[in-house]
């Protein structure tokens, strides 16, 4: 038989160990295990908020949030995720226009066809929405708000 040497190398969220095989000779002999489980703390997260949520909506949340949608439900579509590299510093503005309630921020939620707000409970955003006409409030815990746009 052939002898095995296993190498633990935990931390980083596999990170360490993958980085150490992704470096290693490519002799055939060295391959990676891993395993991930992701939690979520409720307080800090929309979990309780996403049965709010339909497959169909074209969602503005946070970045951050975006990242948490897209993980829990890889169809959904949303506004902006983490990954602001890729989206250009025009949207960017766009959305730090909406984040923060600023100029023409109604008017780009419209452009792209926004049709769900997942806000931050206590933010300048989640505030707007709850005094707006054009949008009704579906859900709301301390954490977070989903809002829907009535139709006209």
């Amino acid at each position: 038989g052939q002898s095995v040497v296993i190498d633990n190398r935990p931390g980083a969220g596999s990170t360490i160990g993958t980085e150490y095989v992704a470096k290693s000779p490519g002799d055939g002999y060295t391959f990676l295990m891993t395993s991930s489980s992701f939690t979520f703390n409720p307080a800090l997260y929309p979990e309780q908020a996403l049965a709010a949520l339909h497959p169909q909506d074209r969602i503005f949340a946070d970045d951050e949030w975006g990242d948490y949608l897209i993980y829990t439900a890889p169809y959904r579509k949303v506004f902006i995720d983490g990954r602001s590299d890729f989206y250009g510093t025009d949207l960017l503005a766009r959305y730090q226009e909406i984040l923060h309630v600023r100029g023409q921020w109604r008017a780009t939620l419209q452009n792209y066809r926004v049709d769900t707000v997942l806000a931050r409970a206590g933010t300048p955003l989640a505030t707007a929405l709850t005094g707006s006409p054009e949008w009704q409030q579906h859900y709301g815990d301390s954490v977070a708000l989903v809002f829907r746009r009535v139709p006209r």
